[in-house]
């Protein structure tokens, strides 16, 4: 039996995490779609939930020439992902051809079904370099009331901020549709290391990743975060570059800013002088880190080159 993916997502038992929530889609790698891919011969699944698959792993996900309908040999490996997330891998015993369709047949968990991706390979063997990454560009502390479901763990409070992160698409042989984005808090409230607080996948021209924090986490002060690239073979772009924000009420839109690397933008609405006084009142006010306060910055290209395992 073969459905849609969201009829099958809709068949999902829920998951609890303070409230009961629906799992999220999972992220396919490849993207449906992507083409000019390296012929590495990698493809993945990450759900979001624990599965402990009844089937035999070469059972849940398989790989066919689209075309012949013949499938790829490979070994597939479940294995988790963080606390939350399952990962399901297929490493092909020989590159995969240039400038062939592939089509993967994925068995979703609790019987939901079947689903399936397209993507078609280029000529390049093998993705060994990072993504051109410029880092986080702009930010917006706002609190909120409206707290998502499985934001926080154990029970979700009932107030916070949502923090949205932008950034510029990554550059990458495997394309940005393939591309996760890691973002860490590196300033906030008795936070001397760095906080890895989401993995997103980010697609279109304006690609953000948003964050719920509770309250104690911002506690009415500036926040900082990083963001990093990880294309799908685990090459990673970890610039330095620093997006900060003051926190503001609902409604409210402050400037936004950068700090870092000597970059930074300021309002749109004509109130430029006064952020830039917020800015330099608070560059003077930050004193300058010494080496074990920053050693954040080797922490999170270790954290993120551990965050996707290349394959062997």
């Amino acid at each position: 039996m073969r459905l849609a993916l969201p009829v099958l997502l809709a068949l999902l038992p829920l998951r609890a995490s303070g409230q009961e929530c629906a799992p999220a889609a999972p992220d396919l790698y490849p993207a449906d779609g992507s083409s000019g891919l390296p012929r590495d011969g990698v493809v993945r699944v990450v759900f979001h939930e624990i599965y402990e698959p009844q089937s035999p792993a070469d059972e849940i996900l398989t790989l066919f020439d689209d075309a012949a309908g013949v499938a790829v040999p490979g070994t597939v490996r479940v294995e988790p992902q963080g606390e939350t997330d399952t990962r399901v891998e297929l490493l092909t015993e020989s590159p995969l051809e240039p400038s062939t369709q592939y089509r993967a047949a994925v068995q979703l968990p609790w019987g939901a079904g079947e689903t399936s991706f397209t993507f078609r390979t280029g000529s390049v063997l093998q993705d060994a370099s990072p993504p051109a990454f410029d880092g986080a560009s702009e930010i917006r502390v706002v609190a909120a009331d409206d707290v998502p479901c499985g934001a926080t763990e154990g029970d979700d409070p009932e107030s916070g901020y949502r923090v949205t992160v932008s950034f510029p698409p990554a550059a990458d042989d495997a394309g940005p549709a393939n591309m996760d984005y890691i973002l860490y808090q590196t300033l906030g409230p008795e936070l001397d290391l760095p906080v890895e607080r989401k993995r997103v996948r980010a697609f279109g021209a304006d690609p953000f990743g948003a964050v719920f924090l509770p309250e104690e986490a911002v506690d009415n002060e500036r926040v900082c975060f990083v963001v990093h690239a990880v294309d799908m073979f685990g090459n990673v772009a970890g610039p330095e570059r620093e997006a900060c924000g003051d926190p503001v009420g609902p409604g409210q839109f402050r400037s936004m800013c950068t700090v870092g690397a000597g970059a930074m933008s300021g309002d749109t609405d004509g109130s430029a002088p006064a952020s830039l006084l917020v800015v330099t009142a608070f560059l003077l006010a930050r004193r300058k880190p010494g080496p074990a306060e920053r050693s954040w910055q080797r922490r999170i290209a270790s954290t993120a080159q551990e965050a996707v395992e290349k394959p062997s």
